[in-house]
């Protein structure tokens, strides 16, 4: 973790919690080293952010290549590790840009859904992410956000000062995954692994 990265996590994630009131759980789930898959819903351009804030490791998020073209903002990803997407690539760009920082052992932030929620339930999940954790063997840790979804929706211009909380999960498939690369359904049966481990942590969540 880079002193620029470290710096950053420290003043947003403050900033955060004092706007936000951030309550996390299951920061211990997450494996100390080697290729990581947070699979989180995506509600909200919050969502990045906030788990980039509360994940113990560094977080490499994968984003559009014209966010590059802002003044300040492309220098500023580049520099806390987001890895930039071409338009055109569409899913096949994304898994490579993924394949290759896991490939380093790190921890990727993958939103299965593809986009963010209208209503802020979870949808269907893209098999996508299996073929990542079976190609790379790494770890998929499921991760639900709560909040983001009213605190700044896709509708929405500024936050609102709404609760968030994150919480990350056991992780799912390791029987599947560690024995490699296998057929699409292998894939989706991860994936459907994931999505039922993301339904009870929204349960989990809504019994705090």
């Amino acid at each position: 973790m880079t002193r620029f990265y470290q710096v950053n996590k420290f003043l947003i994630g403050g900033a955060l919690r004092l706007y936000f009131g951030l309550d996390v759980s299951g920061q211990e789930e997450i494996p100390e080293e080697g290729p990581c898959i947070l699979a989180s819903n995506h509600c909200s351009y919050l969502d990045p952010i906030t788990l980039g804030v509360t994940s113990p490791r560094v977080v490499h998020p994968l984003a559009k290549e014209e966010l590059w073209r802002v003044p300040i903002l492309g220098w500023w990803l580049t520099r806390i590790g987001v890895t930039p997407i071409r338009r055109g690539q569409g899913d096949a760009g994304s898994l490579r840009a993924a394949l290759e920082a896991l490939g380093h052992g790190e921890t990727v932030l993958v939103f299965p859904e593809g986009t963010r929620s209208r209503d802020g339930n979870i949808g269907p999940l893209k098999s996508g992410v299996g073929f990542l954790a079976c190609r790379s063997r790494a770890a998929i840790i499921p991760t639900y956000i709560s909040g983001t979804f009213h605190a700044l929706p896709r509708t929405g211009i500024f936050p609102r000062p709404v609760r968030i909380g994150v919480h990350f999960g056991s992780p799912v498939g390791l029987d599947l995954i560690q024995e490699g690369p296998k057929e699409r359904s292998t894939y989706e049966e991860i994936t459907r692994r994931l999505e039922e481990a993301l339904h009870a942590l929204e349960e989990k969540s809504k019994s705090k």
